[in-house]
């Protein structure tokens, strides 16, 4: 655990659910806002419905196991590639930049 700024950081278990079946977990980071609300601090591998500084709630009755609260402005995009790509490749290269020229991280 850490301290950023008045929130608490640390890892959370949260669900990972596909096609209504729950598959595992995904640890992500979070900065914890009290009464059981979270702000995401980097967008998920495979959570399904969250994205960057998204605020949320872990919730077992909703669909995908939590309920976003307040959207932060991100966009999380999963890309699909036939092959294995490195971190410096020129496709992953192409990505970050085209992500980066609309203002991802």
């Amino acid at each position: 655990m850490s301290e950023r700024g008045d929130a608490t950081t640390h890892d959370l278990r949260v669900p990972v659910v596909s096609d209504g079946v729950h598959k595992g977990e995904e640890m992500l980071p979070v900065a914890e806002l009290g009464d059981a609300r979270y702000r995401l601090l980097a967008s998920p591998g495979f959570v399904e419905g969250l994205a960057a500084d998204d605020e949320f709630v872990l919730d077992p009755d909703a669909p995908l196991g939590h309920r976003v609260v307040r959207r932060g402005g991100n966009l999380c995009v999963w890309f699909y590639h036939s092959e294995p790509l490195s971190e410096t490749s020129a496709v992953t290269a192409d990505v970050r930049r085209v992500a980066e020229s609309l203002g991802g991280r």
